[in-house]
């Protein structure tokens, strides 16, 4: 869940409630403080009437110790006076039933307490749970009162633990999963390249903050430890991947992640692992939905949906590679991979392929229209516009023309039941025919440039068949690929030989 898409359900629940806590859980590393610093900036100018406080930072899960940090912040702010205290009071109830009493608080006035939990917070569940309770008795305490406030929490907690040590206390649970409680797992991609700057690469284009938020499945933590250790100063693809495998063995991030995933494994987690180990992909429907919760919370897997199954992979390439090479951390029965083992499986990252095949398809389909416009006309009436064009031998050595081949091609594909209706004759023809067709359409008209489009084609039906093979390419392909695609097009536009 990115920022654009958690935004609109905080401002609905805010405003459609008096009082209200909401929480926002995810894993380490994950940019949960960076979401409330810009949370409380947002909503601040996007709610009338309303005053942000904090984030406030929560080492430990104490309501005693958030209380004071409220009224410190209420006095700083004007709205309390220096020489009011808690009165000895634990609860946040209490406490902000004194704000009420003594605080100079205007009617309507909207206030937003945002909690960030530090990294150890999430691991005490009998006190994160004292604490929630806490801020759900405030809600109920302040029913009668002209003002609104919500808390929000922010944090990594175990999410099956904490229903666990609700359900043995029989007290209330404090948040409803898709109501009230939102599982965030990193940053958009536009954030990236704000990170990479701050390492000292001034220049980050597109494709090298998409694979790095790829690669890092967004987690803000992973991606610095992906470049405090390529192996060069670089971001190309091929040093981000080694960036990858050394971060997983050396990094904090990777042990923070390891000992989460260790705990859940242990406690709820069952057969998931070894299952994602063995298959990679696994259908959810077999696990207890409190391992599913806290494994996609927890970071480790994510899940999609094809038709009206969902699924569980790894969430990210670094995910996989920490799990794979050390597996064992997490579970003494699964045996650890080696470097090597990890470089012959395939990333499933393809920002790159995306990317070239959407070159690709443009410049096939432009050439293609290119070509059937100079033809049109240049037939006699009833001949097919490809035909007596492209002559080749096939396999069998019988020569074929363009026209001929591209039937056959269409004829073999409606006996496999794909619909060929809605596509030109030319579409049947490969990137290789129709270069050898565009080289041949120069040497009639005498074109240069036409010659160079045939060229140009030749080449890019390489990088096609890697593209379309699904075989990762690289930076340098990519911008070739680009290349090729700018003396195409100057060629479709040179006056003297249109």
């Amino acid at each position: 869940m990115s920022i654009d898409e958690l935004l609109p359900e905080l401002t609905n629940l805010i405003r459609s409630k008096n009082q209200s806590s909401i929480f926002i859980n995810g894993p380490r590393g994950s940019g949960k403080s960076r979401l409330a610093n810009d949370l409380a900036k947002i909503l601040q100018s996007q709610i009338p009437n309303c005053i942000a406080i904090g984030p406030v930072s929560i080492d430990t899960p104490d309501s005693a110790r958030f209380a004071e940090l409220l009224l410190s912040a209420m006095k700083e702010m004007g709205f309390l006076g220096s020489d009011i205290d808690s009165g000895g009071s634990e609860s946040l109830s209490s406490t902000w039933s004194r704000i009420n009493e003594y605080g100079q608080i205007p009617r309507r006035q909207h206030f937003i307490i945002l909690g960030d939990f530090g990294p150890e917070a999430g691991d005490q569940t009998e006190e994160l749970a004292q604490l929630f309770s806490s801020a759900r008795e405030l809600e109920a305490s302040l029913r009668e009162v002209d003002f609104k406030l919500c808390i929000i929490f922010f944090g990594a907690w175990n999410h099956p633990s904490l229903e666990k040590h609700y359900l043995s206390s029989s007290v209330s649970f404090p948040y409803t999963v898709g109501v009230n409680y939102f599982r965030w797992t990193g940053i958009a991609v536009d954030r990236v390249r704000e990170i990479a700057r701050s390492f000292g690469f001034p220049r980050v284009d597109t494709f090298q903050t998409q694979s790095l938020h790829q690669l890092s499945g967004g987690n803000p933590a992973v991606m610095e430890a992906i470049i405090e250790c390529l192996p060069a100063k670089d971001l190309t693809l091929e040093s981000m991947l080694k960036g990858v495998e050394e971060a997983a063995l050396n990094s904090q991030i990777a042990e923070a992640l390891l000992k989460s995933w260790q705990h859940i494994h242990s406690n709820f987690g069952g057969r998931i692992v070894g299952e994602l180990f063995a298959h990679g992909v696994i259908p959810e429907i077999p696990f207890p939905p409190a391992a599913v919760e806290a494994f996609l919370s927890g970071g480790l897997v994510r899940r999609f949906a094809v038709g009206a199954v969902t699924y569980l992979r790894f969430h990210s390439w670094f995910v996989e590679v920490v799990v794979r090479l050390r597996s064992d951390e997490i579970d003494e029965g699964y045996p650890r991979q080696s470097i090597q083992d990890i470089r012959e499986l395939v990333p499933n990252i393809g920002i790159l392929n995306v990317r070239a095949y959407g070159i690709v398809n443009q410049i096939e389909n432009d050439v293609r229209n290119l070509v059937i416009s100079r033809l049109i006309g240049g037939q006699s009436n009833d001949k097919p516009l490809l035909a007596e064009k492209g002559n080749k031998l096939d396999r069998d050595g019988v020569l074929k023309d363009a026209h001929t081949r591209a039937l056959q091609w269409r004829d073999s594909a409606a006996e496999k039941q794909v619909n060929t209706h809605i596509n030109p004759l030319i579409c049947y023809l490969s990137t290789r025919d129709l270069s050898e067709l565009v080289s041949e359409l120069s040497k009639e008209r005498n074109s240069n440039s036409w010659l160079d489009v045939g060229d140009a084609l030749r080449e890019i039906a390489v990088i096609r068949d890697l593209v379309m093979h699904n075989q990762l390419i690289d930076d340098a392909t990519s911008e070739r690929l680009e290349l090729l695609q700018e003396k195409i097009y100057s060629a479709f536009n040179l006056p003297s030989e249109q």
